[in-house]
């Protein structure tokens, strides 16, 4: 999950452009901040991403963006099961 701090009930836009997808399943999603100002989106390693992830938060009501790097690893293969006999 990422978090930032934004101004109470503003527009939050975060982008990925490395792949993966925001829980709206697409790279970019709009959230709208708390009355405490707080803004979160649910971010996931969707198959074929892998290694370092850039998004970046925003919105309208404030200057500048904040980049997130998020490091998405493969899964680990796990031995098969032995049969006990």
């Amino acid at each position: 999950m990422l978090k930032v701090k934004a101004v109470k009930d503003a527009p939050v836009t975060f982008t990925s452009f490395d792949l993966g997808s925001f829980h709206n399943q697409l790279t970019s999603v709009t959230v709208k901040a708390d009355a405490n100002g707080n803004a979160q989106a649910i971010f996931t390693g969707t198959p074929g991403t892998i290694n370092n992830v850039n998004i970046l938060a925003g919105s309208p009501m404030t200057s500048g963006q904040l980049k997130f790097t998020v490091n998405v690893e493969p899964p680990r293969k796990t031995a098969p099961l032995q049969s006990q006999k």
